[in-house]
């Protein structure tokens, strides 16, 4: 009952209220250090996720590069496809065998077939 105050209420009587010593002294130490903890938590929750990992100027370069490439790649290639209208005879048979390939897969596959929900 040592925790116990008496204190008076506005009607006289008295009344009887914990009283706890541990919580009606606040050290200004404790108090800063709550203050801080609530900083921390604050600045944690609100901090931003996506922050920037390269400059304006690093990705434009980066770009620039990258086009520079896919230029030179399809230069490559068109240096490297034979021409159609040229008069080879590699790029002739190469025609007549994809048509024929082609043709071969018509004539086994019917239009629409695979289309079909027959026998499943």
């Amino acid at each position: 009952m040592k925790n116990l105050k008496p204190i008076q209420n506005d009607s006289g009587n008295t009344s009887y209220d914990f009283y706890l010593t541990q919580y009606n002294h606040f050290d200004a130490s404790s108090l800063d250090h709550l203050m801080s903890r609530q900083l921390n938590v604050r600045d944690q929750v609100f901090r931003p996720t996506n922050l920037p990992v390269m400059t304006l100027d690093e990705f434009a370069a980066k770009e620039i590069k990258r086009m520079d490439e896919q230029k030179q790649m399809e230069e490559e290639a068109k240096k490297n496809q034979p021409d159609e209208n040229s008069d080879d005879e590699n790029v002739a048979d190469m025609k007549r065998i994809k048509e024929r390939d082609w043709d071969d897969w018509k004539d086994l596959n019917e239009k629409g077939g695979g289309n079909k929900k027959k026998g499943r």
